[in-house]
């Protein structure tokens, strides 16, 4: 099964990786770029975010068994940094 479509959750604001421009590390800081979804037709608004890594969470839209799931059910992003993940990437 190939992963298709993966989301990004920090803090209240969920981002899909369709919509992410950017996703990396710079100086021990997680940079995330995205174009807002649901603006107007014909308008594009762009957003960056920067955090600790820690508060970026990975979530997967396709179900996963117990093991590979944290206490709120989402895939965590320990488990897809491991040779433990079940999908490919």
């Amino acid at each position: 099964m190939k992963l298709k479509d993966l989301w990004v959750r920090i803090g209240n604001i969920e981002i899909s990786s369709k919509d992410m421009t950017k996703l990396s590390l710079e100086c021990g800081k997680a940079v995330i770029e995205y174009n807002e979804p649901n603006t107007p037709k014909g308008v594009s608004k762009f957003s960056r975010l920067v955090c600790r890594p820690s508060e970026v969470e990975f979530i997967c839209p396709y179900e996963a068994s117990e093991k590979h799931r944290d206490i709120t059910g989402s895939v965590t992003k320990t488990t897809f940094c491991t040779k433990e993940c079940p999908y490919d990437t």
